[in-house]
């Protein structure tokens, strides 16, 4: 059973790490058991086929980071800083992210992968919701934002990091990231 954790784990992390310089599309399930060193009936013993492993590695990748944005959301520091920490977690979550990537996950021809990525974007909004909604609860934003208003503009701005003249301002979509995020929390203001 360890052997076969550690082959499993061999094979997420191989698959994230091409997944995210490459995208989907360009990384075979070859590329993917060279770079986890196994064969390819090691990784049909795990996963079906490669979209099936993109959603396991998105899986553990999209709920590692809710429950890091939970636990600052949660904890006692001042809300400045926790949003601070939110622009770091944010920029670790994409440093290696490639355009190519972020294209196969929103663009996705296939079925599957369309309605995986539907449902964990529901997720996510309700889980933004719910942040907000807490940090208003908590008297650290105005209670007369509405949440989701608050998300439809952060969704605005996120769809701007998929407009080519935009992103060519910027030396990465990590960058453009950072600077959409400062926006929304910091407007045009230094941020305190």
């Amino acid at each position: 059973m360890e052997k076969r954790s550690k082959k499993h784990d061999a094979i997420l992390e191989a698959s994230r790490k091409l997944f995210y310089r490459y995208g989907l599309r360009k990384v075979s399930v070859e590329d993917i058991c060279k770079e986890a060193n196994c064969s390819k009936m090691t990784f049909y013993k795990f996963f079906p086929n490669k979209v099936e492993l993109a959603k396991t590695m998105l899986d553990r990748t999209f709920n590692y980071w809710l429950e890091k944005f939970w636990e600052v959301m949660r904890s006692e520091k001042p809300f400045a800083d926790k949003m601070h920490l939110f622009l770091e977690m944010k920029a670790s979550a994409n440093a290696d992210t490639s355009k190519d990537f972020m294209e196969d996950l929103y663009y996705s021809e296939d079925s599957v992968l369309k309605e995986y990525m539907s449902e964990w974007i529901g997720r996510s909004l309700k889980e933004t919701i719910a942040m907000f909604t807490y940090a208003q609860e908590q008297g650290w934003m105005r209670k007369d934002l509405k949440p989701e208003l608050m998300l439809y503009i952060m969704n605005r701005l996120i769809d701007s990091v998929r407009d080519d003249k935009l992103l060519n301002m910027y030396d990465s979509v990590q960058q453009l990231g950072r600077e959409i995020t400062k926006f929304f929390l910091y407007g045009v203001f230094d941020e305190k």
